[in-house]
């Protein structure tokens, strides 16, 4: 077997970089090696459109079936890459197969923590990572009366949002101080706290989970601080891991905290290999240095733009980053690095979810600024400013909604 573009990993940024060389190549054969059974499908709508029955699994599909036929691309699903020979420049395949490629993608993304706690196996505790996740809690969901999410990040307040708008009794369990505590200041996590309590959620800030608790199913999760919270159903959202084995086994250039190194162009320290995604550790605009993000923005753009490479375009990949979040009538933008400034000027009103946090560096510049709205469509004017004022540099006080 063999194809001039192999895109390993079958996820969005899979499916854009195919888009991407079609813009340039009309002709040369692509190949998307996918590990999972689906068609290729968005992951933002697990945690949203999915749980509250507004969509369907093909719903969140990246494109409609037909394109992939209609441009001569190739889907190999259930299939994973077992291994690469870059000097050979092929692909062994877990069917037993190989591939050759002129050139190769790899997009492989993460996967849920999977964190060592008793009782994770019991019926009705969940990840959410793939489509079956999502069908699986929503299944859940329709006779759940109590739910806890051991996490208070993204995951788990987004899940929350749908159990609390279904009328689900919500407890979230985290061991930071503040809703979103790895992403934002206590300004906007205690904001969430606010909104979410208000909605009748608690919240267990500074507690550690010491076991999921039940004989066959889940009947409670119990804290190291000695309490047991009742529930039927638990959701666990504690980060993913990045699939970084495939190119670290390759011998690929790897940055010790960011994943796979890869230049202004998304090419790798192979010149045949691009990578791009979850995995891959770009020269990042706003930090000025590696980095990497872990959203469903970054592998759509940076997947767009590496198969556009691959074909030859040579492009500079220069996105200042775009995190987005919906939790029921609760909207947010984020532009720029998390973790990277700190919080410097709040504009807007705040208790009533109608804000702008900006967040700086030592010397006063904007790094990242998030925006919350009730109404959606006020995002992207603010965010836009946002990516503006952060590519020019603006000092966090000459900045303007």
């Amino acid at each position: 077997m063999e194809a001039k573009y192999v895109l390993i990993g079958g996820g969005v940024a899979s499916v854009k970089a195919a888009m991407g060389i079609r813009e340039l190549d009309p002709e040369g054969s692509i190949l998307i090696v996918r590990g999972e059974p689906t068609m290729p499908y968005d992951r933002p709508p697990l945690s949203k459109g999915i749980l509250m029955e507004q969509m369907t699994a093909e719903d969140a599909e990246s494109k409609d079936p037909s394109f992939y036929p209609k441009n001569h691309v190739e889907l190999l699903l259930g299939t994973k890459a077992g291994s690469i020979d870059l000097a050979g420049k092929r692909v062994a395949l877990s069917d037993g197969n190989e591939v050759a490629y002129e050139k190769l993608l790899i997009a492989t993304g993460s996967r849920a923590n999977r964190p060592n706690i008793p009782g994770i196996e019991l019926k009705g505790a969940h990840l959410l990572r793939e489509i079956e996740d999502s069908l699986g809690i929503r299944d859940d969901m329709k006779t759940a009366k109590r739910v806890v999410t051991i996490g208070a990040g993204y995951i788990g307040m987004e899940v929350g949002a749908d159990c609390l708008a279904k009328g689900i009794q919500l407890e979230l369990v985290d061991p930071v101080d503040h809703p979103w505590g790895r992403l934002v200041s206590p300004v906007t996590g205690n904001y969430l706290r606010s909104a979410f309590e208000k909605k009748g959620a608690t919240f267990h800030m500074g507690e550690e989970v010491e076991a999921i608790v039940g004989e066959n199913r889940v009947e409670g999760v119990r804290l190291k601080s000695g309490k047991t919270i009742p529930a039927d159903m638990v959701v666990i959202g504690v980060g993913i891991q990045r699939n970084l084995e495939l190119a670290k086994s390759a011998g690929l250039s790897m940055h010790e905290r960011h994943g796979v190194m890869v230049d202004e162009t998304l090419r790798t320290s192979d010149p045949n290999v691009w990578a791009a995604g979850d995995i891959a550790a770009f020269v990042e605009p706003t930090a000025g240095e590696h980095w990497h993000h872990e959203h469903h923005l970054n592998a759509d753009w940076q997947g767009k733009q590496a198969g556009r490479n691959m074909a030859g375009a040579g492009e500079k990949y220069d996105q200042v980053a775009y995190f987005f979040s919906d939790m029921d009538d609760i909207h947010m933008a984020l532009r720029g690095v998390p973790n990277h400034g700190e919080s410097a000027r709040v504009i807007g009103d705040v208790d009533a979810g109608e804000f702008t946090e900006l967040y700086g560096r030592p010397d006063g510049t904007i790094c990242m600024g998030v925006v919350f709205s009730h109404d959606e469509k006020a995002l992207d004017p603010v965010s836009d400013k946002l990516e503006e004022a952060i590519k020019a540099r603006m000092k966090v006080a000459d900045f303007q909604v």
